[in-house]
């Protein structure tokens, strides 16, 4: 064999060694979620993962859980460092911080038409930014009232009758601590979550729309929740303090399922599917005993809906096997059973109604069309740290109403102005 031949020879070799493993190689997806479920990566992403692997075998997906506790803190630590993942779990409050710092993938560019025109426009509008859409919406929930049957039967309130009004919400209060006077019992009429780690979405921000207000102007630029309707809901808050009719260790804890579950709340203030899970979790028989009510209205019945979507990093070294992993999770197939797996609603146009038989989805289902966004600034996060803070000021009294949302609306007229 002569040496130009041999040299051919392991050429052609090497060649088809590197072409099989090329051929053979696999790229690999990350996705980071936060926990909706106890078993969620058994009962949710194996099977989804499976199922596209097996479609797409040149694809491996990693799904991580982390904690919903920093979740944005940890994202922008990873996009800082230039080591996003692929692919991630965001609400839409959090698109404009993300897609303003250049974080993220306008999604038009490797989804199909057809995958984003599985949305309503009205979707659309909410997952925009500069005129590129950056979300997948994933799932979207409704915050409800979900009372305690036993407890308003034990008060003595007709539970075919549920509160539909602040003022109607306002004469529970008084039966409950009537009640509670009058018997010893360790029992109150609200569980109203004021904590800093508790969100204003659920609480604070929809008493501040059913008064007919809103937190900033229409065009985000400035705080607008200094107004009557802000001095109305923050005031309505701190009655609920001062009066005893909500627990004051929820100031500085989180509400606990035991409040409701022990019969010592007549109703949780803002629960949605993932509250509802974990009272399930806890008594699969809560059916017998709680049911939502409508939803409160003073000026305006409306309450907050969370969003969650699939946002794809600029980072990512895949962008094409992330984008074919979120058009995959978008399908009416495959959405629906994330959602009916979690427990959320689908954000599909046209997607039939999952939970006409839950007595407690059903109901969020249907109050769906009352619902309403977050904010969706850059500095979400901060702005709703200095709302939370003039809360707490006025519930522990260090500060008047009028005192508390002076000094937030400067505070946040300042960030909002981009210092």
């Amino acid at each position: 064999m002569s040496k130009k031949f041999g040299v051919l020879l392991i050429s052609l070799l090497l060649v088809g060694i590197f072409s099989t493993l090329a051929l053979g190689a696999k790229v690999t997806v990350t996705q980071w979620n936060f926990p909706l479920l106890a078993n969620e990566m058994e009962v949710l992403w194996k099977p989804l993962i499976e199922k596209f692997e097996a479609q797409n075998p040149d694809i491996e997906i990693k799904v991580e859980i982390l904690p919903w506790g920093g979740r944005a803190e940890k994202l922008l630590t990873a996009v800082a460092a230039k080591r996003p993942p692929d692919v991630a779990y965001l609400n839409e409050f959090f698109l404009q911080m993300f897609a303003a710092r250049g974080a993220l993938i306008p999604l038009e560019k490797y989804l199909s038409r057809e995958a984003l025109a599985r949305y309503p426009e009205s979707l659309i509008d909410a997952v925009t930014y500069n005129g590129h859409v950056y979300l997948a919406p994933a799932l979207v929930s409704t915050v409800g009232y979900l009372y305690n049957l036993r407890v308003l039967k034990k008060v003595g309130w007709d539970v075919n009758k549920l509160p539909e009004t602040w003022d109607d919400l306002l004469k529970l209060c008084k039966m409950v601590k009537e009640y509670a006077m009058k018997t010893g019992e360790k029992i109150w009429t609200i569980g109203y979550p004021a904590s800093m780690e508790d969100t204003l979405n659920m609480t604070l921000y929809p008493l501040i729309w059913q008064a007919g207000g809103d937190v900033l102007t229409p065009d985000l630029k400035k705080a607008a929740f200094n107004s009557w309707a802000g001095i109305k809901a923050l005031t309505f808050v701190k009655l609920l303090f001062d009066e005893g009719y909500a627990p004051k260790d929820l100031i500085q804890a989180g509400l606990s399922t035991n409040y409701f579950l022990n019969d010592e709340i007549a109703m949780w203030f803002g629960a949605d599917a993932w509250g509802v899970s974990q009272l399930l979790a806890e008594d699969p028989n809560l059916a017998d005993y709680a049911k939502f009510g409508p939803i409160l209205k003073e000026n305006k019945k409306i309450t907050y809906g969370t969003m969650g979507a699939w946002a794809i990093f600029r980072g990512s070294r895949n962008p094409k096997a992330a984008a074919k992993w979120v058009e995959f999770l978008i399908s009416p197939e495959n959405n629906t059973f994330y959602n009916k797996t979690i427990g959320y609603m689908s954000p599909l146009k046209g997607a039939p109604p999952l939970y006409a038989d839950n007595p407690f989805l059903g109901v969020l289902e249907t109050q769906k069309v009352f619902t309403r966004g977050g904010l969706i600034v850059k500095d979400e996060r901060r702005v709703m740290d200095v709302i939370k803070e003039a809360q707490q000021a006025v519930i522990v009294g260090q500060k008047t109403v009028i005192e508390a949302l002076n000094d937030a609306e400067k505070e946040v007229n300042f960030i909002l102005e981009g210092f």
